[in-house]
């Protein structure tokens, strides 16, 4: 994977645009995980790609309740 691929999408589309995947247990948890912290994006925008965008989708809009 080319580097700087994140940032590009995240700046293209948006980190709320993006949910997290690893293709795992096929193929390494790590590679994937690795790109995404250590991409040179926010910390808000890591966690809403890592974990908040598909909480939202499954639960709705977190803190909303």
């Amino acid at each position: 994977c080319v580097g700087g691929m994140v940032e590009t999408v995240v700046g293209a589309a948006g980190a709320g645009q993006l949910l997290f995947g690893s293709n795992s247990p096929e193929f390494s948890f790590e590679a994937p995980l690795g790109l995404v912290t250590r991409a040179e994006i926010s910390a808000a925008d890591r966690a809403c790609i890592l974990g908040r965008n598909a909480l939202e989708r499954l639960l709705g809009k977190v803190g909303s309740r």
